[in-house]
């Protein structure tokens, strides 16, 4: 489940590029592909830096998108704040190609995924390379 969309965006990435090749058959592809990236929204990109696969460039994109997020937040939202509807809602959903980079979905909602699943996250402020060794991290990836 970590990898899944971490892969599922990269290939997304692929589909695009594929376009300057063969639009026609790369458009029916994005179509198809859009109505299954329903699990890629602010609120589930936070499980991708636990994703071993991802370069550390990616992951520090996200933790900086996550900070800038947060300058003008007062306090955290307790539901996710870009929902629409009734009841819970639903999420805004991206599609392709819009969004060229996972960090382009992080918002404050970002925060809703670790206060669920009561996720400590002192690690975001540390280094990447350190986060193997920090014990929040470990007990996180283990959660997930």
């Amino acid at each position: 489940m970590i990898d899944a969309s971490f892969n599922d965006f990269d290939l997304s990435k692929k589909m695009v590029e594929y376009q300057s090749i063969d639009s026609g058959d790369s458009e029916s592809a994005i179509r198809a592909f859009n109505r299954h990236l329903w699990y890629l929204t602010s609120e589930y990109v936070p499980i991708t830096p636990f994703c071993d696969e991802m370069e550390n460039d990616q992951k520090r994109k996200i933790v900086a998108a996550l900070h800038s997020a947060n300058e003008n937040v007062t306090s955290m939202p307790t539901l996710p704040s870009t929902r629409f509807g009734t009841g819970y809602g639903t999420p805004k959903f991206f599609e392709l190609p819009e969004v060229t980079e996972l960090s382009e979905l992080v918002d404050i909602d970002f925060w809703f995924f670790f206060q669920v699943l009561g996720i400590k996250t002192n690690f975001l402020n540390q280094p990447i390379c350190e986060w193997p060794r920090n014990a929040s991290y470990k007990a996180a990836k283990q959660k997930i």
